[in-house]
């Protein structure tokens, strides 16, 4: 199989042929060998194309593919070109070498070339990269390097300039500055608190914070220079004037020693510094916010400002931190606890970064493990948004705030939280009434800036006003109709699900349940308006009034009664035998679904409401079949989501023992010397222990029960056999004959 190589170089795409391998036999050291010497190479690998780059951007723009393992247009026209075509059906009778094995993988699935990217074909590329300028006649020494360090500059400036991540490191270094910030300025104060209490050491006791404590330090200077003159400006930085008088008669009193004007200078100097410190973190802390607000948002509302720009720079970038699992984003920044539990076997961390959350300072001592669970879920979403949205707001960062409140509350007092896809429907309500008002208010101001040029004309002003209002009701009027077309459908989609068992006899009186429905439609169309209005003074309410509605819908309908209906209603005929037949089976499958799980239902009168069905829909004279129609759908249903049907273990776990059974009474035909006596007693032990298993289980599991007794019976009938062979029974029979 013949040998391709692609060599992609800073000046353009070439394609070399490789000849003689049999010869070498495709060793890698011997291919090393003779890649230094280029009369040997020659012979091997020869030049078969060459298409140089049309401009720096085009090159530019191959590289950034190829580095990505792309295949351009550019490139396939140049393979398709040079390569022997390959005819449908049938394999190629050559391979193409490349240095990427992304890039081979993408050539080889878009034109079916086979491409490989071994070792060997590492070295050959190796040698033409090494020959390269020998290979190109027409090439001048020094443009090839010329060529690769311009393509070199253009690829590292355009990958700076466009790193997804690039927005993120304003924030990353921003918060590792403000935290440094903080471990300076406090040892800054603690070192100022230390220097001037050799001078005043009584003022550590009166004033605690740090900044006030050097802005007092700065003020006071001298102690002895105290008097009462200065109590207004030391009411001013502390804003305590009890503690102004304090500090005043504390100096005249205090038993701290003289310094030199140098020593007063130093210390005066040291704590201006610290208060500058402590400005321009309050700065950078404003900053931070800012941009925390701009980049993410949602998480910033929901977790705050400084700890989702913590979670941003531990992870990265917002990029990967949206790419985190919930349960990753839980531990962030709690690496070393969790490596060191797994290590040690111990309990693994519950929350990293996200405790300096509010929420899990809230949240009881046996709660806070959840509640970190719950946060970290919501963060997952909230920067999964700030990534990914194209318009930042913090509509869904303040809903996800709410759902935390909501848990919160729940957790502590039990108060049911509202369910998720409410909370996320309202949000999207919300978005979306924003995004109209943002489309609404630039004609707004431009009829404003038009009004206000043409005050020669104050007729025309209102006239536009006008007009401006009247397409805002149309538009307004236009959502109305879509969102009670919406409301309609919904209505009509449920009661259609409640009035299935009525589909017969509403068929069958076409005019006069047609006239009823459209009454029913009028009036809950315009209970509908009423709530709808209510509705967009409130709109997480939206489907707890759509839900009113639909059962206020289903309270008021009036069940039909037949005779009323139908004067003179024509005689049915007795159904056929196959529907007999089929109605019977189906007598029998609600019997074995009744034995199986005891917790469905039976057919009185209350359990029939309690089916959605109502006695007086059943009064018909056929209305023999929709009834038990309707029990065995309910039965089967109520089985199929009963705690031990087909939708867990506890059902598919006795249907695959009856294999025991099914087995026992085919060896109830084969010789006893083939039973095995202490399998035979441990299955006898093992049915008994899962018989009372499933007696006490709750809720009983009747089919294990039936199971495991079946099993038991053939298991004992089986190790009676084996006695009788092993002359145990004999034996017995003897003694008692002898006796």
């Amino acid at each position: 199989m013949t040998l391709y190589l692609l060599y992609e170089s800073s000046s353009g795409y070439a394609l070399f042929r490789a000849q003689g391998l049999d010869e070498i036999g495709q060793n890698t050291e011997a291919v090393r060998n003779s890649v230094a010497d280029l009369n040997r190479f020659g012979k091997v690998v020869q030049l078969t194309a060459f298409q140089p780059f049309e401009s720096a951007i085009d090159g530019l723009n191959q590289c950034n593919s190829v580095s990505e393992g792309l295949m351009t247009d550019e490139l396939r026209s140049f393979l398709e070109l040079n390569l022997p075509k390959v005819k449908e059906g049938k394999k190629s009778k050559f391979s193409l070498g490349v240095a990427e094995p992304k890039l081979g993988s993408h050539i080889s699935e878009t034109t079916k070339i086979t491409c490989q990217s071994g070792e060997f074909v590492l070295e050959l590329l190796r040698g033409v990269r090494l020959h390269f300028d020998k290979f190109i006649k027409d090439l001048k020494p020094g443009d090839l390097e010329k060529a690769q360090l311009g393509l070199a500059h253009s690829y590292s400036r355009a990958k700076v300039k466009f790193n997804v991540n690039r927005v993120d490191n304003m924030v990353i270094q921003a918060i590792f500055l403000l935290d440094t910030l903080d471990k300076d300025i406090n040892s800054f104060s603690m070192r100022v608190r230390e220097w001037y209490s050799w001078h005043f050491p009584e003022l550590v006791k009166i004033v605690n914070d740090n900044y006030l404590y050097a802005r007092v330090a700065k003020l006071i200077e001298d102690k002895s220079k105290l008097s009462e003159e200065h109590i207004p400006a030391l009411t001013e930085i502390i804003g305590d004037e009890d503690k102004a008088k304090e500090i005043v008669e504390a100096g005249k009193a205090s038993m701290g020693q003289d310094l030199t004007p140098v020593d007063l200078i130093n210390v005066q100097l040291f704590a201006q510094r610290v208060m500058d410190l402590a400005e321009y973190r309050k700065n950078l802390y404003d900053y931070l916010v800012t941009k925390m607000n701009d980049i993410a948002p949602n998480l910033a509302s929901l977790i705050g400002e400084v700890v989702g720009a913590r979670l941003i720079s531990h992870a990265g970038s917002l990029t990967n931190l949206a790419k985190c699992p919930s349960s990753t984003l839980q531990i962030l920044g709690a690496e070393k606890a969790l490596f060191r539990a797994l290590k040690t076997r111990g309990n693994t961390p519950k929350y990293g970064l996200i405790f300096h959350s509010s929420f899990i300072g809230k949240a009881s001592a046996k709660n806070k493990g959840r509640m970190a669970r719950y946060l970290a879920n919501k963060c997952s979403i909230a920067s999964r948004i700030d990534c990914f949205a194209e318009r930042g707001s913090t509509v869904f960062g303040e809903k996800l705030r709410e759902q935390v409140e909501e848990r919160l509350e729940f957790y502590d007092k039990g108060v049911a939280p509202r369910k998720n896809i409410d909370v996320m429907k309202s949000a999207i309500v919300s978005t979306q009434n924003k995004d109209v008002e943002m489309e609404e208010a630039p004609p707004v101001e431009a009829s404003a800036k038009k009004s206000k040029k043409k005050k020669s004309k104050p007729e025309d002003a209102p006239v536009a006003a006008i007009n401006g209002d009247a397409s805002e009701d149309a538009k307004s009027e236009k959502r109305k109709k879509k969102e009670k077309r919406k409301i309609e459908q919904e209505q009509d989609h449920g009661a259609e699900k409640t009035n299935g068992v009525n589909g017969d006899v509403v068929e069958q009186d076409g005019t006069a349940m047609k006239k009823k429905k459209k009454s029913k439609d009028e009036g809950a169309a315009a209970s509908e308006t009423k709530k709808k209005k209510k509705s967009k003074e409130s709109p997480t309410h939206n489907s707890i009034s759509r839900e009113s509605a639909i059962t206020h819908k289903k309270q008021n309908q009036i069940p039909p009664t037949f005779p009323n209906l139908h004067p003179s209603p024509p005689p049915i005929s007795a159904p056929e035998p196959p529907v007999v037949l089929r109605f019977s089976a189906g007598f029998f499958l609600l019997k074995v679904l009744y034995s199986l799980n005891p917790t469905i239902p039976s057919s009185s009168s209350s359990d029939l409401r309690w089916h959605g069905i109502d006695r007086r829909q059943l009064s018909g004279e056929n209305s023999y079949f929709q009834q038990h129609l309707s029990l065995m759908a309910s039965s089967f249903r109520a089985f199929l989501n009963s705690p031990v049907g087909p939708k867990t273990t506890h059902f598919w776990g006795p249907v695959a023992n009856w294999g025991f059974v099914l087995a026992g009474l085919v060896d109830m035909n084969k010789p006893p010397e083939m039973i095995s006596g202490n399998m035979t007693t441990a299955m006898c032990v093992y049915s008994a222990l899962f018989m009372r298993f499933a007696w006490m289980v709750q809720p009983r599991n009747y089919l294990l029960l039936a199971c495991h007794a079946s099993n038991e019976t053939v298991q004992l009938y089986h190790l009676s056999r084996w006695a009788r062979a092993q002359g145990y029974l004999s034996e017995k029979k003897e003694e008692a004959s002898s006796q």
